[in-house]
């Protein structure tokens, strides 16, 4: 599954990106042999508890709110998670968001989730870690839970952006 993801662009003419080191997050091959399955939501959710500030993220802390997928519904479960360290989070849910909004999003240094849809059987959460403008549009940066580097996306292009989840407190 692709989902539309690119690796590379041949010349960006502006790049923004949240301050988050890649290489920190987790990503779904970390979960290997844990018993979890179609695990993106999982991983995201650890992940934005990452990016959060949150030390020491444990695997039975997010367990015991988000299991193996599909999960449509995930910020009540991360909300959860977050209210149980004695935190409270805003979070706006936005259904077929627009590319706009994950620009805005990303200027305001907001952690935001995206889920894609490519067919009936296939979704997958995502982060949305920054942008390039090019000359053909604006692509967004995304990490994908698979590699601990990257993609682009643009919005609704190889799958349907459904919904995102901004997060800030």
């Amino acid at each position: 599954m692709s989902y539309g993801f690119i690796k590379k662009l041949d010349k960006v003419d502006k790049e923004v990106m949240l301050g988050v080191d890649l290489a920190s997050l987790s990503i779904t091959s970390d979960f290997e042999g844990t018993g979890l399955n179609n695990h993106c939501a999982f991983t995201t959710a650890t992940n934005i508890m990452k990016m959060m500030g949150f030390d020491e993220v444990s695997f039975d802390e997010v367990y015991s709110h988000i299991r193996s997928g599909p999960v449509l519904f995930m910020e009540p479960r991360v909300k959860k998670i977050i209210k149980n360290r004695k935190t409270s989070v805003n979070i706006k849910r936005k259904h077929f968001p627009k590319t706009i909004d994950m620009v805005r999003a990303i200027d305001e240094g907001h952690i935001t989730a995206m889920l894609l849809v490519e067919s009936v059987k296939s979704a997958h959460w995502i982060i949305v870690t920054g942008y390039a403008i090019t000359m053909g549009g604006i692509y967004l940066k995304v990490f994908t839970n698979w590699y601990h580097e990257a993609r682009y996306y643009k919005v609704n292009s190889g799958s349907k952006a459904v919904m995102s989840l901004e997060f800030f407190i």
